[in-house]
């Protein structure tokens, strides 16, 4: 027998086996990518499902609210409830908010009482109304909390909280500065200071005043060194800004401050500390910049008597 003719039986079984195995890998690619589509089948069958849920979870919620708004509009004794804001007296710093609340049903004889941060006042009715003039402090929120009818001798009460005014937010500017230096050095109690100061001023779109001046004020051991004019624009918002490049003496164991003086027309004072140091002994900075009191604005009175804190 020739030896040649041995290794052919072999080669066949190779081959047999390699289509085999090409065979099964094929069918396996079928099956796994059968399996990728089903799963990505799924998988948007699951999304559709979610994404369903989702609205008809919220046209849940929204019906709700329209059920329990009607249940809730249905049993108030209340047809109607708005104020009237006047305008600021600064001499006295206090507002005139008038509330004017309307009854579904009025019975001769009937009485209310508002009640205004906790404390009740007397109604008066006139013209399908009950009326109370509120006159309280600028400083303050006016927050009603409810009204009280006394009506054949039975007492009714409804909640007045969607009335509550902020009277910081409506009366008073939001004031949003900053000072953005780029050189900062001290050395013997000198300040080489270089920046930029920006002020947006924000205010409640229905209040009649406006800011007519700004200005940058240096200041070394609590006495003003100098005064920096800000020029004023307004394209809707208000804006100002200023450059300063200076000098100052801080000296030893001193500080310094940079504030932003803002006033308004009703004569009211807004104050902004923008930057601030201090120096040890031997004229090195002790503290430098930032706190939180740099994101309050210090409100002041005609007078310059101190109102209160308002954050920007």
């Amino acid at each position: 027998m020739d030896n040649n003719e041995n290794p052919k039986p072999k080669k066949n079984i190779n081959l047999i086996i390699t289509a085999v195995c090409l065979i099964i890998c094929g069918l396996l690619y079928i099956k796994i990518s059968t399996l990728e589509n089903n799963l990505l089948s799924m998988q948007n069958t699951l999304n559709t499902l979610n994404n369903n849920y989702s609205i008809l979870n919220s046209s849940i919620g929204s019906i709700s609210n329209d059920v329990r708004n009607s249940l809730n509009e249905a049993s108030s004794m209340l047809a109607k409830t708005n104020y009237s804001i006047g305008e600021i007296n600064s001499e006295n710093n206090t507002v005139e908010v008038k509330f004017n609340i309307t009854p579904k049903e009025y019975k001769e004889g009937s009485t209310a009482e508002i009640y205004i941060n906790n404390v009740p006042y007397d109604m008066t009715y006139s013209n399908g109304d009950f009326v109370y003039t509120y006159t309280g402090p600028i400083e303050t929120d006016i927050n009603p909390d409810k009204i009280e009818i006394l009506s054949n001798g039975v007492s009714y009460s409804e909640s007045l909280e969607s009335l509550s005014i902020n009277t910081k937010e409506m009366f008073f500017p939001y004031i949003y500065a900053d000072f953005n230096y780029s050189k900062s050095d001290v050395a013997n109690g000198k300040l080489n200071l270089e920046g930029d100061v920006n002020v947006n001023y924000a205010k409640y779109s229905d209040t009649d005043y406006e800011i007519v001046s700004a200005k940058a004020i240096a200041l070394v051991n609590d006495k003003t060194v100098k005064e920096y004019t800000c020029e004023l624009e307004n394209n809707g918002d208000v804006y100002s800004y200023i450059h300063i490049s200076d000098t100052f003496d801080v000296g030893n164991s001193g500080n310094f401050r940079l504030m932003l003086v803002t006033a308004d027309s009703r004569g009211y004072i807004y104050e902004n500390t923008l930057y601030g140091l201090s120096t040890n002994s031997s004229g090195n900075i002790l503290n430098d910049g930032n706190s939180n009191k740099y994101y309050l604005t210090k409100v002041y009175d005609i007078n310059h008597n101190f109102l209160f804190n308002k954050e920007n």
